[in-house]
């Protein structure tokens, strides 16, 4: 196998903080970031790399084998915080951690050592001031207190003896010069404090620790305090006030006070009251004041490493537990608890192994035995949460070192349920995608560079007519294009080597010749950024170009009747509104009774009406005019070149033929009005609404007779198709008037009822002839149906002027006395009179003349059925009156 150094690029790392490195495994660096070129103080990354040759040689101080520590990394997998001295391209010496590990391939081979550095040279430096002045300060503290202690035990003394409290002072004036000097030669600052004069002492390291020369600061309370932090001086003098009040044992105190230029530096400040009142408040106290700023920086970065380990352990994506030597666990993240499903007080002090498996499951335990061997259990497994459900993970064993002791371990638990889920389904998708080429409803083919074709589907073979057999290996220009679309296709071919993605309408030919429209998808197949391949992929369009032509012609012509539309009448009267097409002349026509048609018939039987108008008006037109649907039921009729006698004879010719067409359930009336323009200086508006003015008139002068004719037609289409002949409806008349007579009605409500006798079931002419004419018992839904006829009656009577007053008699002539009627139920006297009357006379005439679904029964039958239904179908009054007058009635 070949050693593939790069199998994961550092370059990311180029500008981390830290110094990242990669080299092979006999000391030649591989790969060094910034990070790592400037603490070795080389002036770029591959001047480092370029310069050593050796690492053990060239860089390890003499205080290090490289050999012995790439042998311990064998041993213990890793090399984790190990402190060691590096020579800089100057010559001096730095010293970092190390953290480094060998890198193997999956075999096991050993391919290159990786690892960071993180130079502590400074911080080693810091520590050993820090530790020097430590030590020299605890001397000096010890010294204070021995002398403070000899100051206390004096004072009885002092008071009794002046001359020995001379010695004493003189003596004390002494020690005191010698502990300022020590403390000043230390490099703390210190500071004598008479609390009762506000007076200070300040030493020269104090007051250059804050930058200031010795006449710059004033030696007061005030000149200290006015420095301090605001956010510490609150609680600073607090606690200075507590000491002084022997409130509190100590004065130790870290606070932030302002230097000279501004900046707040970081003082630990210690105090002692070398002198205190018989009620114990301090009189006069001397103290240190230490720069600990490095040391707060120092602290705050150790603190963002801890921080940043545990927002590392807590939020990591992985499971993680930490356990000690015995495998106990003594810490876990979140997402360890969440994958298998415990708290943390339920798991704290357990066995790692016992916990997430098996007990007899040893040969997949992760432990510390393993850890300390250097076998970090890189592996797939499976792990059991507390309900025992299995759950996939890969695991992985990290041992914790303090100073390269292995003291525990941690477990890291990556959840791998989603990524084998994911590999599952990228077998899948594999399947789908093979699936889709082999199935897809579009033709699709795969090309080498040269435009040769290397795979096609079924769909080729199925819109080209190719076999594989045909088609692999020859060139796709050559197999289906044409010698019109050449040109085209180099162009199409020129785009795809240059990268592009590609979608155009064209025409490719067929084996047997014939050309089809397609449209064509394709471009470059990629894989790792390099062009493999082409591919194409072909869609029939034809029915798509079909489906284009109907929309453009849908455009300018109306969908239902295939005239022109209004868009396209508008845009030829401005193209004939010239003087060469003088005069020019308009029809504006309308068809009458439409919305009676539509509502008794529905829009079905109105859509024919409005698509035989249109042939009609075709029909009586020349080729070279135009018409076109202007509306709903409005036509129009562009005549160019036609003066006002030819545009009446087609007028003429309109009504003529309307009169003549019989293939309507209604004989179709249409109202026409033109003009004529015959100048330029004529408005086309004003002549379109002359012509609209004229059609209104003739719809207004035409309408009662055009209304007569629609219900003339109405009540023909009614004999032709039920049982509702010319003889019924004169027996109706005769009998209704009779009987109207006998309950004593005026002429007018008999000339209603003469109407209605006639009018009654008008509405039957929109219900379906099948059910109409089924000699059988109707079904519940053509009942239903069946039952509409008084309510579409109503309708037409409705639109009538004439028979807008019978409309409501026709609507309630169903109702019965006892109110099971329809449509409304209503009951006795709520049902109007007329109606009742018209109910029983229909009865007796149904029932004495044959009809499909029932045969006749003799005059006194049908007398004794109205008399039984008398007070329940029938108004008792009404029905009593009929058999009185026609009791000697004969058919």
């Amino acid at each position: 196998m070949t050693n593939n150094y790069n199998a994961h690029p550092l370059e990311i790392f180029d500008d981390a903080l830290m110094g990242v490195f990669r080299s092979t495994i006999d000391g030649k660096f591989l790969y060094v970031n910034k990070a790592f070129s400037s603490i070795l103080k080389y002036p770029s990354p591959q001047d480092l790399i370029d310069t050593i040759d050796n690492i053990g040689n060239q860089l390890y101080t003499k205080n290090h084998d490289r050999d012995k520590l790439v042998q311990q990394i064998r041993t213990e997998e890793k090399l984790i915080n190990y402190e060691i001295q590096y020579y800089c391209r100057d010559g001096s010496i730095k010293t970092a951690l190390l953290n480094m590990q060998i890198k193997r391939d999956t075999e096991g081979k050993e391919l290159c050592l990786e690892g960071f550095i993180s130079d502590i040279t400074a911080l080693k430096e810091k520590e050993a001031r820090f530790k020097e002045k430590d030590e020299a300060l605890q001397r000096l503290n010890a010294e204070l207190e021995a002398t403070l202690r000899q100051l206390s035990a004096s004072q009885k003394k002092l008071r009794d003896n002046y001359n020995q409290l001379k010695e004493k002072e003189a003596a004390l004036l002494e020690s005191e010069a010698r502990w300022v000097f020590a403390l000043e030669g230390s490099g703390d600052g210190v500071w004598d404090w008479n609390i009762e004069t506000n007076s200070f002492y300040r030493s020269k390291q104090y007051k250059a620790m804050r930058g200031f020369r010795e006449d710059e600061i004033r030696d007061s309370y005030e000149d200290w305090i006015n420095f301090v932090h605001p956010e510490d001086r609150q609680w600073v003098e607090a606690e200075l006030n507590k000491y002084v009040n022997d409130q509190i044992p100590s004065y130790v105190v870290e606070y932030r006070i302002r230097h000279k230029n501004g900046n707040y530096i970081w003082i630990q400040e210690r105090g002692k009251a070398i002198l205190r009142s018989a009620s114990g408040r301090a009189i006069r106290m001397v103290g240190t004041h230490r720069n600990v700023t490095q040391e707060k920086k120092y602290q705050e970065a150790l603190l963002y490493q801890k921080r940043l380990f545990e927002c590392l352990f807590n939020n990591s994506p992985d499971a993680i537990v930490h356990f000690d030597k015995n495998e106990i666990i003594v810490g876990a993240n979140s997402q360890f608890l969440k994958l298998f499903d415990y708290s943390f007080e339920e798991i704290k002090g357990q066995n790692i192994n016992n916990v997430i498996d098996f007990p007899e499951n040893k040969n997949g335990h992760l432990t510390f035995a393993g850890l300390a061997e250097g076998d970090h259990q890189f592996q797939d497994t499976v792990r059991y949460d507390k309900n025992g459900n299995p759950i996939k993970v890969f695991v992985r064993g990290l041992p914790v070192l303090i100073n390269n002791k292995i003291v525990g371990g941690y477990g890291v638990y990556t959840d791998v349920r989603a990524m084998k889920d994911a590999e599952e389904k990228i077998k899948e998708q594999q399947k789908i995608l093979e699936s889709h080429f082999k199935y897809s409803p579009d033709a699709v083919v795969r090309l080498d560079l040269n435009f040769e074709i290397q795979e096609i589907n079924r769909k080729f073979t199925d819109l080209f007519g190719y076999t594989s057999e045909e088609s692999i290996g020859r060139n796709i220009d050559d197999l289906i294009v044409s010698e019109k679309y050449k040109e085209e296709c180099r162009m199409i071919n020129n785009l795809v080597l240059e990268n592009n993605q590609l979608e155009i309408d064209t025409k490719r030919r067929r084996k047997d010749g014939a050309l089809v429209d397609v449209c064509i998808r394709g471009g470059p197949t990629i894989v790792d950024g390099k062009i493999i391949g082409l591919h194409g992929i072909y869609t029939d369009i034809t029915e798509r170009k079909v489906a284009e032509a109907r929309v453009n012609f849908l455009s300018y012509h109306d969908n239902l009747t295939g005239l022109y539309n209004r868009a396209f009448f508008e845009e030829e009267l401005k193209r004939l509104d010239t003087q060469r097409k003088y005069p020019l002349s308009i029809i504006i026509g309308d068809v009458n009774g439409l919305k009676l048609t539509n509502d008794v018939f529905g829009h079905l039987v109105g859509d024919k009406i409005l698509t035989k108008t249109a042939e009609i008006m075709q029909q009586a037109c020349r080729r070279e005019e135009i018409v076109c649907r202007w509306g709903g039921d409005e036509f129009a009729i562009l005549l160019p070149n036609t003066d006002k006698e030819a545009t009446k004879e087609v007028c003429q010719r309109i009504y003529s033929l309307s009169q003549k067409s019989t293939d309507t359930p209604i004989s179709i009336s249409i109202s026409l009005g033109y003009a004529v323009k015959t100048h330029t200086n004529q408005s086309m508006t004003d002549i379109i609404k002359e012509a609209e003015e004229q059609m209104y008139r003739n719809k207004l002068i035409e309408s009662k007779s055009t209304r007569s004719h629609i219900i003339n037609s109405l009540q023909q289409s009614l004999h032709e198709h039920s049982h509702e002949t010319e003889e019924h409806t004169q027996r109706m008349k005769a009998m209704s008037i009779k009987l109207g007579e006998g309950l004593q009605l005026d002429n007018d409500k008999l000339n209603e009822l003469s109407l209605l006798a006639i009018l009654h079931d008008i509405g039957k002419i929109a219900i379906s002839d099948t059910i109409l004419q089924n000699p059988g018992r109707l079904s519940p839904d053509d009942w239903e149906k069946m039952k509409r006829h008084s309510e579409i009656g109503y309708r037409i009577a409705e639109t009538s002027p004439e028979l807008v007053h019978i409309a409501k008699y026709i609507l309630f002539h169903h109702e019965r006395w006892d109110g099971t009627g329809y449509p409304h139920g209503l009951k006795g006297d709520e049902i109007p009179l007329l109606s009742r009357i018209i109910s029983v006379v229909d009865a007796y005439d149904v029932m004495t003349h044959a009809r499909v679904y029932n045969k006749a029964i003799s005059h006194q039958e049908a007398l004794e059925e109205i008399k039984r239904c008398a007070g329940s179908q029938f108004d008792p009054l009404v029905a009593n009156r009929f058999i009185e007058i026609f009791s000697d009635y004969e058919k």
